[in-house]
Formats: C-alpha cells, structure tokens, sequence
C-alpha cells in the first residue's frame, strides 16, 4: 500500500514517500521519455511548465533539463540563436497567452535565461509587430 509518511528532523516536518509510491513512476521519469527525439508532436504548454516544476522540485534531472532546453529554444539568449529561430513554435505548442504564461513561469522558477526574448515577444505581439528580424 502506498503512502506518505510526515517526519520530524532536526526540528523541520518533512516528507517522505513511500517506496511503493515512486517505483512505478521512477523509471518512466528517467527513462526520457519526454525527450524532444521521441515526442511526435509539440507538447503544450501545460506539459512542458509541469515537467519543469516537477524537475526543479524533486531534483529530477531529465524532466527539468527537457523542459528548459524547450523554453531556450524558444526564447534563445543570444542574438545568433535568436536569428535562427523559425516564425513559429517549434518545440511548445502555441495558445493565446503563450508569452505571459512563459513569463509567469520563467519568474516562479527563476529561469531568468529566457526573460530576454520572452518579453520582447510580447511587446511584439501586442503591437502587432512581427516576431523575427528581417535582414
């Protein structure tokens, strides 16, 4: 039977999970299985922000490097990685209020990394203005 099991340790609560809670999930999560190769199609949004506060809460490595490798590529740091990028989501499927949910996010988990070119997406999105450099 699974369960949770609430301890005390030097004077703090914490948590601990049961063995028979984690094992039938703990090979699915680390197997990659949410790895960009073998995805056949965009994931929403809503996967991609669960994967990373998943990661970034239990320290699972994988979950979080997919996620924030696919929010880099969508919003790159660099102004190379920035004039590459195509017209439209590549890696995240699109919905109105994509940005502000990827601003959201990005400022919870504090990947600053992606602030950058996540706000400038926006303006541009609400002046109606294109989404890529033209050279």
């Amino acid at each position: 039977m699974s369960r949770i099991l609430l301890k005390m340790s030097d004077s703090c609560l914490t948590r601990s999970i049961s063995w028979f809670l984690v094992f039938p999930y703990r090979s699915l999560l680390n197997s990659g299985i949410f790895n960009r190769t073998k995805l056949k199609r965009k994931p929403r949004f809503s996967i991609v922000s669960a994967l990373l506060r998943l990661g970034k809460k239990y320290d699972i490595e994988s979950l979080y490097e997919d996620a924030l490798e696919r929010l880099q590529s969508e919003f790159p740091s660099s102004l190379s990685a920035y004039l590459e990028l195509s017209d439209t989501f590549s890696f995240i499927e699109y919905h109105p209020g994509l940005l502000h949910d990827c601003i959201n996010l990005a400022l919870e988990t504090n990947t600053l990394s992606i602030l950058p070119t996540a706000y400038l997406f926006s303006q541009c999105e609400m002046a109606r203005l294109p989404l890529s450099i033209s050279t």
